[in-house]
């Protein structure tokens, strides 16, 4: 007994030691894991308010930093579709302002009297009817890039002659690349079949030689290359005198996105067939890929698997 009421002073003052050493730890432990969650928490309630720019400043290999970077990612994700809705919104906005204008100006001139003669009457149901197939082209492809994205859109799987479907492609802009003097070479030699949808594979192709002969300088020229190695078709449209730079290059597959924010859209593509061409690709499971030098021109690439 007394070497227990020797020893019991002790065991009480390591005893407050330890509690007093794990109060301490226990509160900065707590500080720790609350701090960065009170920071986490301000930050989503600030994007519940609509300030989307939102980025903490939180690392380390824990939960609670595994979780601020992935607050960061989603973060950035949710800003950029936000911007990109304003950015369509815009976009379609401006798109058919320009053809709205033209339908209204010639219908107020019918209605007014301003036109009599047959000839007047003609041209202005011409340039209406116009018009109205450059908004129904632009909505279309909108619905068909909607359908695209999300999955809904039905992807074929049948054999597809794919040199057969790029000779085709090129015989539609024959005529166009007449007027402006420039010259459509194919070197497109026998190509093993591949698996998709051949009316979808088409309209990515036409995009993409669309887009070509809209850029090609008079006198240029526009090749097409096809060749299979390795499992893969790869499928090049070159065109000679347009040049993307280094920092646009990521963005020309983005909806409405176009280098030359002065030129017209004539095609009534607006802006929208290099996307739609880049979904068609990936929902054949390939790739489209772009590049482009001051000397030589601008190239895109396909990439295609082999069934």
């Amino acid at each position: 007994s007394s070497a227990w009421r020797d020893l019991i002073p002790q065991f009480a003052i390591a005893g407050a030691i330890a509690l007093t050493a794990s109060a301490v730890v226990a509160v900065l432990i707590s500080r720790s894991i609350s701090r960065p969650l009170a920071r986490i928490t301000r930050a989503a309630q600030e994007m519940a308010r609509g300030n989307y720019d939102q980025e903490l400043d939180l690392r380390g290999q824990d939960e609670v930093g595994r979780l601020a970077q992935a607050f960061n990612v989603m973060a950035r994700q949710v800003s950029r579709s936000h911007q990109m809705m304003r950015d369509l919104l815009a976009n379609v906005s401006h798109e058919l302002k320009t053809p709205l204008t033209s339908i209204q100006g010639f219908s107020q001139a019918l209605e007014e009297g301003a036109i009599s003669s047959p000839e007047e009457y003609k041209e202005a149901g011409r340039i209406i009817n116009q018009e109205a197939l450059r908004m129904r082209r632009l909505v279309d492809d909108l619905i068909e890039l909607s359908r695209l994205e999300s999955g809904q859109a039905l992807v074929e799987r049948e054999p597809v002659d794919l040199a057969n479907l790029l000779r085709d492609c090129a015989r539609r802009f024959e005529w166009q690349l007449r007027e402006s003097g420039a010259d459509l070479r194919l070197d497109v030699p026998a190509l093993p079949s591949v698996e998709g949808d051949e009316r979808r594979l088409e309209q990515a192709f036409a995009n993409l030689l669309d887009n070509a002969v809209r850029h090609v300088p008079e006198g240029g020229a526009i090749t097409v290359r096809a060749e299979s190695s390795n499992g893969v078709v790869r499928v090049a449209v070159h065109n000679t005198g347009s040049y993307i730079p280094p920092e646009d290059l990521p963005r020309v597959f983005e909806r409405f996105f176009q280098l030359d924010r002065n030129r017209s859209s004539g095609s009534g593509r607006a802006g929208l067939g290099l996307a739609i061409a880049h979904e068609v690709v990936q929902a054949h499971l390939g790739t489209l890929s772009a590049s482009s030098d001051r000397k030589q021109g601008t190239e895109f690439v396909v990439t295609l698997p082999l069934p």
